[in-house]
């Protein structure tokens, strides 16, 4: 089966973010930072990366990373076997909206270079882990939500696409 390139929008309360990715790990993936010292990816530290690019420790051998001056080495997630996942962000009372992310592959120099199956079949049980356990769809916030989020909004919060 082919899969093609896909994402999903959703608020997640950062208090619930750690739970999530504990249940990514156990599906046998790794979780990487978005940037590292060096050329070789580094785990994502939760609390303070933004952006996570998720994988199997078997194609961690083959992600691009990029040199950035002095600033060490980034992700290239547009040639790389990776989900990204961005997260939601609270600031102040406001929740940010988060994305995950699936490519299928990339245009080479001379055919289309596709990631490996397993890449997708690892996306779509994330989605199903998001769907049946932490989020509902709700017209009235126009995608996913998760419970936390609700309580963060029913005591006034509020929902912020950016």
């Amino acid at each position: 089966m082919t899969y093609k390139n896909q994402q999903l929008y959703f608020y997640i309360h950062p208090n619930e973010m750690d739970v999530i990715l504990d249940k990514i790990s156990l599906m046998g993936a790794v979780i990487y930072a978005p940037h590292s010292k060096s050329n070789i990816p580094t785990t994502a530290d939760i609390e303070s990366d933004a952006t996570f690019y998720i994988t199997y420790p078997e194609f961690s051998e083959i992600i691009n990373m990029r040199r950035a001056g002095n600033n060490g080495y980034f992700i290239d997630d547009t040639t790389s076997p990776v989900i990204e996942l961005n997260k939601s962000f609270l600031r102040g009372n406001c929740l940010s909206r988060g994305r995950i992310y699936f490519r299928n592959g990339f245009d080479g120099r001379e055919a289309f270079v596709s990631y490996p199956q397993e890449l997708g079949e690892l996306y779509k049980k994330i989605i199903k882990e998001l769907k049946e356990n932490f989020l509902t769809k709700e017209k009235i916030y126009l995608g996913y939500i998760s419970k936390d989020s609700k309580v963060l909004l029913n005591s006034g919060g509020t929902l912020s696409q950016f």
